[in-house]
């Protein structure tokens, strides 16, 4: 008998089968806490993950600059997440996000919390307004109070951090399902460390060797009592399966379920969105740009000084860049990307970029990772209760988690992703 306290503080008592095997399909955030959880079950487990890495959509890079880079997730929102409180537990160093954010509209900038007076009722409408709106994308709701395509770049920065474009998101179920949020409020960032290196050291080193890498899942057939999970030219037997790869997996049909997935399932995967995602960073021999973060330019959503709050001597300029603006710069040539940001980043900051820059960046493309597809899930129109759907375990013995199927104002998140995890391994625990 195991006893172990769960994010939402309750304790969960269950006698295992001492012969019970669980695989789990991927090695992120999701996949690595349910493998964690399983083993303070003693149940028996192997974590199958298709890349060359653990990690997920979380990823450092610890040569390009004189600090660690975030390529992935960077931020923990809340101080009542279960990243936060891992960070402080563990004491890892982290701090209350600073950065001055910018609105730069018609090449003037303006201050986040008070952008000019045309631009309040977007931001009104998306803080919180649309929740007693319509189920509409955002640029239709655009369109009918009168915004036009000047406006389009602002629109894009303002739901940037929400994954999605204005042509698809709704704000409406997007404000629905964040009013679930129970992590509390403010960004925090890492000065010394990453994402990456807190969940590495508190989750995944103890069950490293139970993870499988280079091995991607092609196959799962659970018609029998066993269960068949083939990936990598191998063949696994399990007695549960918890799937935790990312929506655009599950809609690319990259793993054949057998019997396919019904189509109240396939029809929720469909619903939640999931579009192409970047991080960028570029070296310069001047920092122009100390604690500032620019957002609703052309090229880039939100340009900010990655630097901020780190031990560095290195300027940095990050960009964080989702949903179409994101594809656009995927599309091009790396050459052509980088040279597209200079030259916008030259207009805002009066030729300084060029100047200044190093000729060294990096690019994490999300879109073109294969066993990933994209940034991470949000809200589109006529959603309804797809995450839930897609949470619902079939027959006892499939299983799904991963941030898109968090149903409690926690998707999106690195937090959520982890809470998914514990939550599948649970309920596995429970069904033996």
């Amino acid at each position: 008998m195991v006893v172990v306290s769960n994010v939402f503080g309750q304790s969960n008592n269950a006698s295992t089968s001492e012969n019970a095997k669980v695989i789990v399909i991927g090695a992120g955030a999701a996949g690595l806490y349910a493998g964690k959880i399983l083993k303070e079950y003693n149940i028996d487990f192997t974590i199958l993950e298709a890349d060359d890495r653990i990690g997920g959509r979380l990823k450092k890079n610890d040569t390009f600059t004189d600090f660690p880079l975030d390529m992935g997730a960077e931020w923990i929102h809340g101080h009542k997440s279960l990243t936060y409180k891992l960070a402080i537990e563990k004491g890892v160093a982290i701090e209350k996000d600073k950065t001055e954010y910018k609105i730069l509209y018609n090449n003037k900038r303006y201050d986040l919390d008070n952008p000019p007076a045309h631009l309040k009722p977007i931001t009104r409408y998306i803080g919180g307004g649309a929740f007693f709106g319509r189920d509409e994308t955002l640029l239709s709701w655009a369109r009918r109070k009168g915004y036009g395509p000047e406006y389009n770049n602002f629109l894009a920065a303002a739901i940037n951090d929400t994954g999605g474009s204005p042509t698809y998101l709704s704000s409406r179920k997007n404000i629905t399902e964040f009013r679930k949020w129970y992590s509390g409020k403010n960004d925090h960032k890492f000065k010394n460390q990453t994402y990456y290196d807190l969940i590495y050291d508190h989750v995944a080193s103890d069950i490293e060797n139970k993870v499988v890498l280079n091995a991607p899942v092609s196959k799962v057939d659970y018609r029998g009592d066993k269960i068949l999970v083939t990936a990598g030219g191998k063949n696994y037997e399990a007695d549960r399966v918890i799937v935790t790869v990312s929506v655009n997996v599950l809609k690319s049909n990259l793993i054949e379920f057998i019997p396919a997935l019904n189509d109240s399932k396939t029809q929720a995967i469909n619903k939640i969105g999931m579009e192409a995602g970047m991080k960028v960073y570029l070296k310069f021999d001047r920092n122009f740009f100390t604690d500032e973060a620019i957002i609703g330019t052309a090229v880039s959503p939100m340009y900010y000084d990655a630097g901020h709050g780190k031990s560095s001597k290195q300027p940095t300029l990050g960009l964080f860049i989702t949903g179409y603006k994101a594809q656009a710069l995927s599309d091009l040539s790396e050459e052509a990307a980088i040279q597209s940001i200079i030259d916008e980043l030259d207009i805002i900051y009066e030729g300084q970029a060029s100047k200044y820059y190093t000729g060294k960046y990096v690019i994490q493309d999300w879109k073109k990772e294969p066993y990933v597809l994209g940034a991470y899930s949000y809200s589109t129109v006529d959603i309804g209760k797809s995450r839930k759907i897609l949470a619902q375990p079939i027959d006892d013995k499939i299983f799904f988690a991963g941030e898109a199927s968090h149903f409690n104002g926690h998707f999106q998140t690195v937090q959520g992703a982890l809470e998914t995890g514990e939550r599948e391994a649970l309920k596995v625990v429970d069904s033996f």
